[in-house]
């Protein structure tokens, strides 16, 4: 499958990630790891890749904080070509580049810039600040789910634990709730305790336990599983042992 995306004049494919002597592949739109084993967006030319759900981010988005602005989509300011992670900005700098931003950091990964800048700087927002709203589509849930900050402790009914205040995916159609690290798992992955690559599933396993903590599963609680080989582990209990 390929991508024409706005970052790069090839088309991206996507592909299996493979790990190569313990180096983790970084996502060059968020800075965090891709699992090994997992699919991504890709460009063997260009030697960069992108997570599923990165790279498919709107190019344009209004944030209800700033509703009569249009913000795009770019890797790093549009005035501003070095990606060099040893590049710093004075306090002056700091001073005038944040003064519209959500959160006081500089993110070398994927931002949404106004196309016009204002008397105080570009209003800037990185795309974990930016994610918080933006709906997401996810495949094991028929509606959108909205991201939301957790006012108080809650369920997820992705691993079926209770977490913190924090982001979290809400459906405002129905009671699904899940955290932000369970919306975002990979589809695949390899773990290291088994020899197949692992399918995340969402189906009631009633007669089997995680081969990883020797529990049972509760009513449709996700887990990542090898159907070939009979392999079910809770999803929480394989990524934390990746």
């Amino acid at each position: 499958m390929e991508l024409q995306h706005w970052i790069d004049e090839h088309p991206l494919t996507l592909s299996e990630v493979k790990n190569r002597d313990g180096v983790e592949i970084v996502c060059i739109g968020c800075l965090q790891n891709i699992t090994g084993g997992s699919s991504a967006y890709g460009c063997t030319d260009c030697s960069f890749f992108l997570h599923k759900l990165c790279a498919k981010l709107p190019r344009q988005i209004k944030h209800p904080m700033y509703p009569e602005k249009t913000l795009t989509l770019h890797l790093h300011p549009p005035d501003e070509p070095t990606l060099d992670p040893d590049y710093k900005l004075d306090d002056e700098q700091l001073s005038l580049y944040f003064s519209h931003n959500l959160c006081p950091r500089y993110f070398y990964g994927f931002n949404y810039f106004e196309d016009t800048s204002s008397a105080y700087g570009p209003l800037t927002i990185d795309i974990r600040c930016a994610a918080r709203s933006i709906s997401v589509e996810h495949e094991f849930h028929k509606h959108p789910l909205s991201p939301i900050l957790s006012p108080a402790l809650f369920g997820c009914h992705a691993c079926c634990t209770q977490h913190d205040k924090g982001l979290s995916y809400m459906c405002s159609t129905c009671d699904f709730w899940i955290h932000e690290d369970c919306a975002l798992l990979p589809t695949t992955f390899k773990y290291r305790g088994h020899v197949h690559p692992l399918t995340l599933c969402y189906s009631s396993l009633y007669d089997a336990s995680c081969r990883i903590c020797q529990e049972g599963f509760r009513n449709y609680q996700w887990s990542y599983q090898c159907r070939g080989c009979q392999y079910h582990a809770h999803a929480n209990c394989a990524t934390k042992t990746k």
